[in-house]
């Protein structure tokens, strides 16, 4: 069903512009966007360039993403807390009608919450260069998690190797940032 929609039913407000961007980077291998980050964008481009230039497709794979989000919220709630936590938390997410209205939207905020609840998963489980790499494409998708690596320097301070862990942690989210920030500020 999600494949058969029409593009006008799907593309409204901001929807609209994520995929121009995407058709920028489709066609023109050009990102035109400077109040945007290019990572949703680059997203919609690469599943464009897989099945065709239909909004559906970004749709139904983030349905995909929708679903592989809430088995990553049971094992990051799993892994702080207890199962039965981690079985609530999930539930909970998998009918919270916000998540599932994103879903169904071409907007970031699917993308953005995999990734996200992704790179602390990683985290947790000591995974720090990954971590710092999905962390990075999650500021790719939404600038909003920039800080949040210096605020968990501070909770590494709990960590035996603290320098490795920070050490790692930046150097996966600065070897994914740093090309942006080269194209953006030189």
């Amino acid at each position: 069903m999600c494949l058969s929609l029409d593009i006008p039913q799907i593309l409204f407000g901001d929807a609209i512009l994520y995929h121009n961007l995407a058709l920028g980077l489709l066609n023109e291998q050009t990102f035109h966007g400077t109040l945007r980050m290019p990572g949703y964008p680059s997203f919609i481009a690469f599943i464009y360039w897989i099945f065709g230039v239909n909004p559906g497709a970004v749709l139904a794979v983030q349905i995909l993403l929708h679903i592989l989000t809430i088995f990553v919220l049971y094992y990051l709630i799993k892994a702080l807390f207890s199962k039965k936590a981690a079985l609530i938390g999930a539930c909970l997410y998998s009918i919270e009608p916000l998540s599932w209205y994103y879903t169904f939207t071409l907007l970031p905020e699917t993308l953005f919450t995999f990734l996200f609840l992704s790179a602390f998963t990683l985290l947790v489980k000591s995974r720090y260069f990954l971590s710092g790499i999905i962390f990075g494409l999650s500021i790719f998708v939404r600038p909003v998690p920039q800080y949040y690596p210096f605020l968990l320097m501070f909770v590494l301070l709990l960590r035996p190797n603290y320098l490795k862990s920070c050490g790692m942690l930046l150097l996966g989210i600065f070897l994914m940032t740093s090309p942006w920030m080269v194209r953006t500020y030189v």
